[in-house]
């Protein structure tokens, strides 16, 4: 981190920003994945169920792993997921995330520095003032609402939406990082050669199946 902040401020005199994404990069998200499990096995399954006991360390990425990895019963699959992915994208669900201590000392450092605090996610704008509000209660930089690029349209891929908002914004400011835990991210933004350098990958403990290669020297935080 250091490194990329001395580079960046021995650079030409442009604009400075930092970006991150969200979810699995700054806020913990399995704490939500974890509650609707725990909220449709109280609803709708024997109490002994294994999703009823599901620890934290346990939770996968998202409802369809989660349905696999308990056992659940394959003819109950789609409306779990269903009911997971309401609950998961509810706004007043954002409250359970816990914030990632390794990734917001990246924002603090930057904030510090003076640099410019983004960020990018895959929320679509109707969750922006849940978005915020979870920014504020973590106590991270925020500027207010042009620091929070929401995806306009829940149809568009998030990788390739990120992308072109990064490359847009390398045509104005010196982009000294861009901070996820997602292949997929990283994969769309190395794809172009103005921002083919900007990625930093943070490990996050579940991911989904089957990312993308990202290139060998990308900078990882642990």
């Amino acid at each position: 981190m250091e490194s990329r902040i001395e580079a960046a401020l021995a650079q030409e005199q442009r604009p400075i920003a930092v970006v991150f994404d969200l979810d699995n990069t700054l806020v913990d998200t399995r704490f939500r994945t974890l509650r609707a499990a725990h909220l449709y096995a109280a609803a709708h399954l024997d109490p002994e169920h294994p999703m009823a006991r599901l620890t934290l360390e346990e939770t996968p990425y998202d409802g369809a792993e989660l349905a696999q990895l308990v056992g659940l019963d394959p003819a109950l699959h789609g409306e779990f997921f269903r009911y997971w992915e309401d609950f998961f994208w509810l706004g007043e669900s954002f409250e359970l995330d816990q914030g990632l201590p390794a990734a917001m000392q990246w924002a603090w450092a930057a904030e510090e520095a003076g640099f410019n605090v983004l960020y990018l996610t895959g929320r679509i704008e109707s969750l922006r003032s849940a978005s915020e509000a979870q920014l504020r209660r973590l106590g991270l930089p925020f500027a207010g609402s042009e620091s929070l690029l929401c995806k306009p349209a829940m149809g568009l891929r998030t990788p390739t939406y990120k992308a072109n908002v990064l490359l847009r914004l390398s045509e104005t400011s010196h982009i000294a990082w861009f901070l996820t835990e997602s292949y997929s991210d990283i994969a769309a933004v190395q794809a172009q050669p103005a921002t083919a350098h900007i990625s930093v990958l943070i490990e996050f403990p579940v991911g989904p199946k089957g990312e993308p290669a990202i290139a060998a020297d990308t900078p990882t935080v642990l």
